[in-house]
């Protein structure tokens, strides 16, 4: 399919720049896995509470706490 080429690709649905930087540098500079940085731009929205709605003082459960969850798979196992 195409001609071959690996190139790395950062895709988000929201304008989280940091948290996009963040996953591209280690995907394309870094050389690490496809999993490491979803990791890396996950956890970087975490502590700069992305668009207010990640991480602490995100939005609350209905118990009204913030609780942080997330979970990354691999299909290829």
């Amino acid at each position: 399919m195409g001609d071959g080429l690996n190139l790395p690709l950062v895709i988000n649905t929201w304008a989280f720049t940091n948290g996009t930087a963040k996953a591209w540098n280690a995907i394309s500079r870094e050389g690490r896995s496809a999993l490491n940085a979803v990791e890396e731009g996950c956890s970087q929205c975490e502590i700069q509470q992305c668009d207010h709605t990640v991480g602490y003082g995100g939005s609350p459960d209905e118990n009204g706490e913030t609780t942080l969850d997330a979970m990354i798979m691999d299909g290829l196992v």
